[in-house]
C-alpha cells in the first residue's frame, strides 16, 4: 500500500516539476528572447497606388513569424509558427475558392426551367388589385375633431395673452436657479484648477514626472531602430518648402542617425520617391525592468496615491 502512494506521489511531483520547468523557460524566453521586427518600403507620391511596403515581427528565433505587405495597393498577410501556416491567404486556397463559385454558376445555369419557374415569387395579378376610384372615402359630418368636441376653433386675445405672461413668470423664478448653478460650476471649476496648480507645483510629483521621462526616454530608445538605411529625393515648385523640410530632417539626425541619404531637388518641380529599410529588437527584460522601477519609485507611489484620493480634496 505504501508503495502505491509512493508511486502516486512520485509521478505527481515529476509532473509538477515538468510544469515549473516549462513555466521557468517560458519566462526565461520572454524576458531574454528578443522581439525582431523589420520594415522596408519604396514608392513615388506620383504613383502612389504601386508603392511597397513589407513589416515583419518575429519571436523565439522566427518560430513565431507575423508577416504584412503592400503590393499594388493589396494588403496581405501571413502567421506562421515554426514553419507552418496558421493564418494568410494562399494560392491554392484561391483557386479553390474560385473553382466552387464557377461550380455554383453552372449549377444555377443547368437548373430545369420548372424549378426556375417554382423558384419565382407569386406576384399579385393586375386584375386582383383594387382601383383607387373603387375604395370608398369616408367623409362624415362629425369627424373634424374640433366639431366634435365642441370647442372654438380660436382661442381669444385675451386667453394667448394670458398663457403668454404667465409662461413669461415662470421663465424669471427660474432665473435665481440658473444664477445659482452656473455659481456652483465656477467654484467648482475654481477648485479644479487649483487642485491641479498645487498638485503640479509639489516637489514630489516634479520628482515623479522627470523620472517617469527619463525612464520612458530609455525605454523608448531601446525601442528605436538599432539600423536604418535609404535613400530620399524629394523637392518642391518652392525652394523654401525644400529648405523647411531638409531643416525638419535635420531635427530628426537623433532618430535616423544620418542613414537615410536626402537628396534634395531645386529644379521647381514636385518630387518624392524612395525606399527606406529599418530593423530592431525589444528585450521584454528591459520592459518589466521599467516598469518596475517606475511602480517602486516612492514619488510615483505618493502620484499614484494622491490620484486615487483625488475626489477627497476637491
Amino acid at each position: 500500500m505504501l508503495h502505491i502512494l509512493w508511486m502516486i506521489l512520485k509521478f505527481i511531483l515529476i509532473v509538477l516539476g515538468i510544469l515549473l520547468g516549462v513555466l521557468v523557460l517560458a519566462l526565461l524566453l520572454f524576458l531574454f528572447c528578443p522581439v525582431r521586427y523589420q520594415a522596408e518600403g519604396a514608392g513615388d507620391y506620383k504613383e502612389w497606388k504601386k508603392a511597397q511596403a513589407c513589416i515583419c515581427v518575429s519571436w523565439l528565433f522566427r518560430g513565431i513569424t507575423l508577416r504584412i505587405s503592400l503590393r499594388e495597393g493589396k494588403i496581405s498577410h501571413s502567421i506562421r509558427l515554426f514553419g507552418i501556416l496558421l493564418s494568410g491567404n494562399r494560392h491554392g486556397k484561391k483557386k479553390k475558392a474560385a473553382r466552387r463559385t464557377l461550380k455554383k454558376e453552372s449549377v444555377k445555369k443547368e437548373l430545369p426551367t420548372e424549378q426556375k419557374e417554382m423558384q419565382k415569387p407569386d406576384l399579385p395579378k393586375a386584375k386582383d388589385i383594387p382601383k383607387t376610384e373603387d375604395i370608398p372615402h369616408a367623409e362624415a359630418a362629425g369627424d373634424d375633431p374640433r366639431e366634435a368636441s365642441g370647442k372654438p376653433e380660436r382661442q381669444g386675445l385675451f386667453f394667448r395673452i394670458r398663457n403668454k405672461a404667465s409662461a413669461f413668470l415662470e421663465k424669471l423664478k427660474k432665473i435665481p436657479e440658473v444664477f445659482r448653478n452656473l455659481f456652483f460650476k465656477l467654484q467648482k471649476m475654481y477648485d479644479t484648477i487649483d487642485f491641479w496648480k498645487q498638485f503640479l507645483s509639489h516637489p514630489q510629483v516634479k520628482d515623479a514626472i522627470s523620472f517617469a521621462w527619463q525612464k520612458g526616454k530609455g525605454l523608448l530608445k531601446h525601442i528605436f531602430p538599432t539600423r536604418i538605411e535609404g535613400h530620399i529625393s524629394l523637392g518642391s515648385e518652392d525652394p523654401s518648402i525644400t529648405g523647411a523640410v531638409l531643416a525638419v530632417l535635420g531635427t530628426t539626425m537623433a532618430f535616423h542617425k544620418n542613414c537615410i541619404e536626402v537628396t534634395p531637388v531645386f529644379e521647381g518641380s514636385n518630387l518624392l520617391c524612395g525606399n527606406v529599410k529599418l530593423r530592431g529588437r525589444v528585450y521584454g527584460y528591459r520592459i518589466v525592468k521599467t516598469a518596475l522601477q517606475i511602480y517602486f519609485n516612492k514619488n510615483i507611489k505618493y502620484v499614484i496615491n494622491r490620484w486615487k484620493h483625488k475626489e477627497e480634496t476637491l
